[in-house]
């Protein structure tokens, strides 16, 4: 399917993996859990951010992350195909991974026990992701960054804790992960002379 192949490496395109992969891991819950992890975060950041570190480099979590498809499902609102992906079934049948990401709060501890209810807070959680993943790849700062050397080096070495400590890339994800109304203001007032001509 040419809508999920796997285009070539650029520094871009892995600047653009390494947002995502940052923003995936803070937002993979949703809204509520979302929150549920930035107030951990806030409280016990080295903590968090040692067990986000350890979580990322488990084989199932590593394989999701460097799923193209997967990702390009999720972007596409296609979510079945996207939990239909070997990658996301792993995750969803791996009860030690399960018990992991419910500890961390990014989904309900119910889920650790329910590879079903994992799925559907999953699913719910990705719906969200999409229209931030499409509005990290068309945000013109993400393409600038790339080119930041401080930067490149980061991405290169994978250092995740890094990369979500960079002042620029936490302007990005921000917002990218803020609600609609609050993502885009600049669309917004970009959008406001048009209306008002005539």
């Amino acid at each position: 399917d040419g809508a999920v192949a796997v285009a070539v490496e650029t520094p871009l395109r892995a600047m653009t993996r390494a947002a995502v992969e940052s923003g995936a891991r803070v937002a993979l819950g949703g809204d509520g859990a979302g929150a549920r992890t930035a107030a951990r975060a806030l409280t016990r950041p080295a903590e968090v951010m040692e067990q986000l570190r350890t979580l990322a480099e488990t084989p199932e979590l590593a394989a999701l992350i460097e799923d193209a498809a997967f990702w390009a499902y999720v972007e596409a609102d296609a979510l079945p195909a996207a939990a239909a992906q070997p990658s996301f079934q792993r995750l969803q049948w791996n009860a030690e991974r399960r018990r992991e990401i419910a500890a961390l709060g990014l989904v309900h501890e119910a889920s650790a026990g329910d590879p079903a209810l994992f799925a559907l807070e999953m699913r719910a959680a990705l719906a969200q992701i999409g229209p931030r993943l499409r509005a990290l790849r068309e945000d013109p700062d993400l393409a600038r960054l790339a080119n930041d050397p401080a930067v490149a080096e980061l991405v290169a070495r994978r250092d995740v804790v890094g990369l979500l400590r960079h002042p620029g890339l936490q302007r990005v994800l921000a917002r990218a992960l803020a609600p609609p109304s609050e993502a885009a203001p600049g669309r917004a007032a970009r959008s406001a002379p048009a209306a008002s001509e005539g």
